[in-house]
Formats: structure tokens, C-alpha cells, sequence
């Protein structure tokens, strides 16, 4: 019987992170994984799947690349990426077993293939099972016209469609709007939300809107589908305030549920919110000792960034070291162009932490020698403790810049740090230098009245 320090469900950015967090601190790991590859629906979804249409078109010898040769090359390359993250694992010493894996208690997991049964024995176990597509009572999904943007991988077409309509807010939904895009569709992106980005800066959303403009994705931000009509081929949608338009497919983003059902996770007094979500502490471990939780199993929309920092948190718990996970420490990014990241405690709201916020704020910074940017850098820090609690970015590069702001905010460092960088002089990190140098002056200003 194998035996291991933990055992990973899982095997999408979770479960994966989970398990490299596991193998680098030197303790034995098994990740289990229902299907026959890694990945979950990363590679299909979101910016996985619309870096590599990218890729395969910027790569393609013949400018008239057929459609179905397009989407060959894109499955392809979504293989073997999966078997390059399985490699690297393998690497780095995790053990991975492909089955359908089911906890018996906290110290061991049944894993079920077409070889038959075995039993893995553990000191700690990770679920990061995922989520699946919700089946809406409005929009249901037919596999054919209504689908989730993986679906799109399955189906029969010679060609991409010519219009397509995509729910939903976040930079997920983003994504997927300009995979469409890029592969010719003309796209409809539907957000019941008025602010495409609610959980960041106004500013940042409202960058978003303008570049999804200038993309020439059609923008209906804040209206609800009131009616949709299916014909043959296409269908009739109906939105608030009249809106009327025709769209080939429908894709819905987030609209998702917990995949924990096959685990019988409630027969084992595991404490389970009503869409079937695993509940748990802040350390993320859940009512039942020993066995943790991460990822969309949560009941989450879990972007890339806070599915993978989850592992992290769930992987450092079962090793026995006391962290608790921060949902405002988490860096968000839009991979646009500029590219958006945020992370941390926002000025206006810094009160509601009991925290008095000054901002360093530096307007159009460069993207490049020519210094040609458009875009900006935020940098909040506290009064009192005088340390970085936050940022929002639009520039190049941000995606990049946003994890050092994390740093610093993890490391209580304050912007007098961030100022001293030595950075080119043209560059988005020049930005950051620039806006810390601002809230050291204020900070200072502020000392100064005090």
C-alpha cells in the first residue's frame, strides 16, 4: 500500500500548485487526478486558451490558415502543455495517479481506474476537485448553441463562429471574449454588472471598457437577459432596455458549481454549503481534521492567481505551518494590453479597516523606450504605519510588478523601499518607483502637520 505526507485531489491550478508547494518543502506528495491529463479546465478556458489561439496564429506559415487546422494545432498544444506541467511535477518528485480519487476518513483516499481499486495512505489530504458548468433555469446548456467556454473544444465545426455572445464579469470572461475575437467572431460580451472589473478600482474597470473598445468587442455592461429565442442556427437574445441582437453561440463564464458530489464528502460530517461548496476555517481546512480544501470547490469563481495561492495556503496548513489566506493579498490580473493587476486595500475603502490611506499616484507612464504609455500606477500606503497596504496598475508589464507590491505589503515594507529601486528610466517599474516616491513625500508632508 503507497503511503505519502499528503494527498492531492485534483490536478487543475490548485491541486498542482498544492502539490509543488508539497514537493519543494521536501515532503512526499500523490496527486490525483480523475482525468487522463493535468490542467483541469485552465488550458481550455481564459488565458491559457486565448494565449495559445495566439500562439498557433503568430506561428502559422500560411496567413489563410484553415480553421480546423487552427483548432487542431490549438488541442495539440493544450496536450502537451498538460504533459509538460505532468513532467515538471514528476520532476520535482510528486507522485501522480490518474483515477477517480474519494477520501476514506483523513488518512487515506480510494482511488478507482480502469485497474482496478487501491488504497493510498496519508497524514493529510487536499480536495481541489474543481467546479463544473452550472445548468441555468434561463440560459441551459445545450452543448451545441448555449456553452461553457470548454465546450468549445468538443465541438464538430470547419469553421469558427461568426458571432458570439459572452456572459459574465472578471477577467475570465475577458479572455474569453478575445479568444473569440482573435479567432474573427464579432463578440457580445453581456455583463450584468455595470463595472466589468466590480471587485477592483473604478479606474481599472473603466481601462478595461476602453480597451475591450478599441478591440471592437461589443460592450452591453449592466443588462440582464431578458428572453432568448433558439432557431436552427442561431439565436435571438433580448436584453434589458430592448437591446436586440442574433448571436451563433452563447457562452457562459462564470456561471459554475462545486464538483464535490461523487466524493460523498457529507457522509463524512464534512460541513457543505447548500450548491454543494466545502466549507472551511480561514487556514482553508475543513470540518473534518486533517483534510483541507482549495480552488473552485470553494463556491468561488477562482481566477488563476487566488486558485493557485489557495493551494499554497491548503499546502502550507497540511504541513503544519499556521497561515490563514487573504483574499485582499491576492494580485488580480487582466492580461490586456496595457495589462491591469490590483492587490491589496484601495484608498477609498481603507477606512472600513480601520486604516487611514494616503495614495502616490503617476499619471500616463511609459510602456516602452519611447515612453508612448497611457496607462497609470497607484500605490496606497497607510498613514499611521506608514506601509504599503495596496496598488492598481495599468501598465505594461503590471501582471509582473503587481507580485513584488505584493511582496512588499507581506513583508510590511514601506514606500521609502520601493523609491530606492533602480530601475530604466522608460520602463512601468519606473512608474512604481515614481508613485512611492509621491507617498513618501506625502507621508512625510503629513508627519510634518501632525
Amino acid at each position: 500500500m503507497k503511503k505519502v505526507n499528503v494527498v492531492v485531489i485534483g490536478g487543475g491550478n490548485a491541486g498542482m500548485s498544492a502539490v509543488q508547494h508539497i514537493a519543494e518543502a521536501g515532503a512526499t506528495v500523490c496527486l490525483v487526478e480523475r482525468n487522463s491529463s493535468l490542467g483541469g479546465r485552465s488550458l481550455k478556458t481564459g488565458f491559457y486558451a486565448r494565449s495559445i489561439l495566439e500562439e498557433t496564429l503568430s506561428l502559422a506559415l500560411s496567413p489563410q490558415l484553415a480553421f480546423p487546422e487552427i483548432f487542431d494545432q490549438c488541442k495539440n498544444r493544450i496536450k502537451e502543455l498538460s504533459a509538460e506541467w505532468e513532467s515538471q511535477l514528476k520532476s520535482i518528485g510528486v507522485q501522480i495517479v490518474f483515477g477517480e480519487g474519494k477520501p476514506l476518513g483523513s488518512r487515506a483516499v480510494q482511488v478507482q481506474n480502469s485497474e482496478g481499486s487501491e488504497t493510498i495512505e496519508t497524514e493529510k489530504i487536499i480536495i481541489a476537485t474543481g467546479s463544473r458548468p452550472n445548468a441555468s433555469v434561463h440560459l441551459p446548456l445545450d452543448g451545441k448553441i448555449i456553452l461553457s467556454p470548454q465546450d468549445f473544444w468538443d465541438l464538430e465545426i470547419d469553421q469558427a463562429p461568426e458571432s458570439v455572445m459572452v456572459t459574465g464579469n472578471e477577467e475570465s470572461s475577458y479572455e474569453t471574449a478575445r479568444f473569440f475575437k482573435a479567432l474573427g467572431s464579432k463578440v457580445f460580451w453581456v455583463s450584468g454588472s455595470a463595472r466589468l472589473l466590480p471587485d477592483a478600482h473604478v479606474s481599472l474597470s473603466e481601462q478595461l471598457e476602453e480597451i475591450a473598445k478599441k478591440e471592437k468587442i461589443k460592450l452591453l455592461p449592466g443588462k440582464k437577459l431578458e428572453s432568448h429565442l433558439k432557431n436552427e442556427k442561431n439565436v435571438d437574445v433580448t436584453l434589458e432596455g430592448g437591446v436586440k441582437f442574433t448571436t451563433e453561440k452563447i457562452f457562459i463564464v462564470e456561471d459554475r458549481m462545486p464538483e464535490s458530489s461523487v466524493l460523498e464528502l457529507e457522509a463524512m460530517g464534512m460541513r457543505m454549503g447548500i450548491s454543494g461548496e466545502i466549507l472551511t476555517e480561514e487556514n482553508l481546512e475543513t470540518s473534518v481534521s486533517g483534510i483541507f480544501a482549495a480552488g473552485s470547490v470553494l463556491g468561488r469563481e477562482s481566477h488563476y492567481g487566488l486558485a493557485e495561492e489557495e493551494g499554497r495556503v491548503a499546502a502550507e496548513n497540511a504541513l503544519g505551518q499556521a497561515r490563514n489566506l487573504s483574499l485582499d493579498m491576492t494580485p488580480r490580473i487582466v492580461h490586456s494590453s496595457p495589462e491591469l493587476a490590483w492587490v491589496g486595500i484601495l484608498a477609498d475603502t481603507a477606512h472600513h479597516h480601520g486604516l487611514r490611506a494616503i495614495e502616490g499616484k503617476v499619471e500616463s507612464i511609459g510602456t516602452g523606450l519611447f515612453n508612448r504609455g497611457s496607462g497609470f500606477c497607484k500605490l496606497v500606503c497607510d498613514k499611521e504605519t506608514q506601509r504599503i497596504i495596496g496598488a492598481q496598475l495599468a501598465c505594461d508589464r503590471a501582471g509582473d510588478l503587481i507580485h513584488l507590491v505584493s511582496l512588499c505589503i507581506r513583508k510590511g515594507m514601506k514606500p521609502q523601499n520601493l523609491a530606492k529601486m533602480n530601475c530604466f528610466r522608460s520602463s512601468s517599474a519606473n512608474g512604481l518607483r515614481i508613485a512611492a516616491l509621491e507617498c513618501v513625500r506625502k507621508l512625510k508632508n503629513t508627519k510634518q502637520l501632525s
